[in-house]
Formats: structure tokens, sequence, C-alpha cells
């Protein structure tokens, strides 16, 4: 079992990402900081100074399942499975990728059982930290290294 974090804004967990699993069996987290930012960006209309709470997770990732990104209206998500305790990508996202193809490609969907039943707040997914950024009215920067 290894020990990482990963990021999410509380907007994502409210609305309904199904390309990995239901997020009522369960919540998302992103692996990458830098494509949840960029993403959340570009979901937002950005005018003047605004101030952005990004969560930072530390997940005991346990034993996952690589899974191909399902999307479109007739696909239906991957329930959880028993004896695991997350859904992964099998893709890896590239820098060539588009943003929404990065996005997804980034998510961790995180499950627990308790007997039979998957519970909605899994116990090895622990807030860690909250992070603000402020976006000053200009554009984010494209690029994190700078």
């Amino acid at each position: 079992m290894s020990v990482s974090l990963s990021f999410s804004f509380p907007v994502y967990n409210f609305v309904s990402i199904v390309v990995l699993g239901h997020s009522k069996y369960g919540i998302y987290v992103c692996k990458y900081a830098d494509v949840c930012i960029r993403h959340a960006s570009v979901r937002r209309t950005w005018e003047g100074n605004v101030v952005i709470k990004m969560i930072v997770f530390k997940i005991v990732e346990g034993k996952q399942t690589a899974a191909l990104v399902r999307k479109g209206p007739k696909l239906q998500p991957i329930a959880p499975t028993a004896q695991f305790t997350s859904h992964c990508s099998v893709i890896t996202p590239k820098e060539t990728d588009d943003l929404e193809k990065q996005f997804d490609q980034s998510q961790i969907f995180l499950y627990e059982f308790e007997g039979r039943e998957a519970i909605k707040r899994p116990h090895h997914c622990l807030p860690y930290a909250i992070v603000s950024l402020i976006q000053d009215g200009s554009q984010w920067p494209s690029n994190f290294d700078d």
C-alpha cells in the first residue's frame, strides 16, 4: 500500500462525475494538482480577484482496479468492486492530450465497503490541507514550472 497526495475542489464532489464510478458510491480525487487547477480555471468565469480553495487529500491507494475511462450518456459507471478500494484509469494522461482528456484520465475513484454496501465517504481518503489560489484578473499560467 502506498500513501500519496491527491487534489480536488469542493464543487467536484457535488457534481456528478461518472468517468470511473458513480459519485454516490465514493469520491473522486485528481492525481495531478496542475491538471486539477487548469480544469477548474476553464470551468469558471474569472473577473477581478478571485480566491478558490483546492483541497489536498492524503490517500492510501490500496488495491486498485485499472479501467478505461467511460464517458458518454449511454455508458454505465463502473460499480465498486469488492476486495478493492479504488478505480483508476488504465491510460496515463499525456501532455499532448486535451485538458478534458487529461482530467478524466487523472481521476482516482475511491470507495469502501461496509459489509456488502459501498459507503459514501471512504476512510482511506483524509483531508490534509486547503490551499487558497488567488487569481488576480490575468490568465492562469499555462506552465506551472515558471
